[in-house]
């Protein structure tokens, strides 16, 4: 089972600090963020995959299915 997880991405932030797990959830935050910044642009964005590396080898976490 997939676990997606979403960022907002945008105006004067230089990374996305929050994690949302819903697609529902990173919409309300981008709309939000846009409310109190008029004119900027903020982006919903959808993890991939995760990779970590802890020891020999790699661990890989997919987020969601390749189309």
């Amino acid at each position: 089972m997939f676990s997606s997880k979403y960022y907002v991405f945008g105006g004067h932030e230089t990374t996305p600090t929050v994690v949302h797990l819903s697609l529902t959830s990173a919409e309300d935050e981008a709309k939000r963020l846009a409310r109190k910044q008029p004119g900027e642009e903020f982006m919903v964005l959808r993890a991939i995959k995760g990779i970590k590396y802890v020891a020999q080898p790699f661990i890989e976490t997919l987020y969601c299915k390749n189309k």
